[in-house]
């Protein structure tokens, strides 16, 4: 497999509802990457339900306090990138690592609305090698982290139990975490594909995961365009050879 080079150039082109949710996306991944866990209090799905709950907004509260009390003293991870401005058309240009990382962001945000608070645990900021642990200590730290998640999981999901949580597609959820699964989508599938050096037709085993899916609409939105800036004129060849295979 190819790799793409960290300087090759992305434009990214959203509606506006998709550059909100991708800005929010950002914010929540920054803050958490700074071990500011009260940011997650501006996740679009954790504000609708904690509305009108003050029981609720208590409960969170505490947890993301004392998620912050664990992690007190340890150094920021470095992931706390400057991200290019989304432009007031709805375009960003920005480099593969940009992408990798809102990828990363929007998967985050869906998985919250999802009711899977505990994979902010999996937030790099929260790596061994950012805590800069050793092994036990850390596991130690994960393992108290994922405690105060799951309260905080409790509290905003209550007809949730026993690690179960809502699927992409279901109605107890808002949209915005549908139009940031979309979003990942996009942005997973071209950089993957990229990455493979964008053969013809999907080269089994080696394209086996599901990074190499063809994204799947959930939000009901169009898909963003997404390519290479500027796009190699092979590659748009290359893009419509495989759309008639497929």
């Amino acid at each position: 497999m190819s790799q793409i080079s960290p300087d090759q150039e992305y434009a990214l082109a959203l509606l506006p509802e998709q550059a909100a949710v991708l800005r929010d996306a950002r914010a929540i991944y920054a803050g958490v990457g700074d071990r500011n866990f009260r940011v997650l209090l501006d996740h679009a799905e954790v504000r609708r339900r904690l509305d009108g709950q003050p029981g609720r907004l208590q409960r969170v509260e505490a947890a993301l306090a004392e998620m912050a009390r664990l992690v007190q003293g340890f150094p920021a991870g470095d992931v706390r990138a400057v991200e290019p401005e989304i432009g007031s058309d709805g375009v960003v240009v920005a480099r593969t690592t940009t992408f990798y990382r809102d990828q990363e962001a929007l998967e985050l945000y869906s998985r919250i609305a999802m009711a899977q608070v505990d994979e902010i645990i999996r937030h790099p900021a929260l790596g061994r090698k950012a805590t800069d642990q050793v092994l036990d200590q850390w596991l130690i730290l994960r393992d108290a982290v994922e405690v105060q998640a799951n309260a905080m999981q409790a509290a905003l999901f209550p007809g949730l139990h026993n690690g179960a949580y809502y699927g992409i597609g279901s109605r107890e959820i808002g949209n915005d975490a549908r139009v940031a699964w979309d979003l990942q989508q996009v942005l997973r599938h071209r950089l993957a594909w990229d990455a493979a050096g964008n053969p013809l037709q999907r080269l089994m085993p080696d394209m086996i995961q599901t990074i190499y899916d063809a994204p799947m609409g959930w939000s009901g939105l169009p898909f963003p365009t997404f390519a290479r800036h500027p796009a190699p004129e092979e590659e748009l060849v290359a893009d419509a050879e495989r759309r008639s295979i497929r």
